[in-house]
């Protein structure tokens, strides 16, 4: 009987010393959790109020530039390309891209945790950063505009 009541002490002063332990870490990782949720809502509620028409009018300007006579040189403008509507763009180029950019572009909503978590996975294993990013299609137009 005594061994048995030595044995329960022995048992919960080690489930108090790991409760310690963790309890600290309980803490941090609340903590932790917290700020990465109040982030996220904060990044939602921009991509939801950004006003695309602006960025799209971003992309349409161009700079015309002149020479001494008055005569046109050149245009310089924020994008390497022209600004077209999605109606003008041919149905194959526009499989085209999503299938080499983002293969899962219909199934996620602009955001691809799978993607990123592959693209984490890789770096840490192979400390591999040239290939296979996570980032989806309208993170990349958010980055670029």
């Amino acid at each position: 009987m005594a061994s048995q009541a030595s044995f329960r002490s022995r048992l919960w002063q080690g489930f108090k010393g790991i409760w310690r332990y963790y309890r600290g870490w309980k803490w941090l990782i609340l903590i932790g959790m917290s700020i990465m949720l109040v982030m996220s809502t904060y990044l939602v509620f921009i991509a939801k109020t950004t006003n695309v028409a602006m960025l799209q009018d971003a992309l349409k300007t161009v700079t015309t530039i002149y020479d001494k006579n008055d005569q046109e040189a050149g245009t310089l403008s924020a994008q390497k390309g022209t600004y077209i509507n999605l109606d003008q763009m041919s149905t194959t180029i526009r499989e085209a891209v999503v299938a080499t950019e983002d293969k899962r572009f219909y199934q996620h909503n602009g955001f691809d945790a799978q993607g990123i978590g592959r693209a984490l996975v890789r770096f840490v294993i192979n400390r591999n950063t040239s290939g296979g990013g996570g980032s989806t299609l309208t993170q990349q137009l958010v980055k670029n505009a």
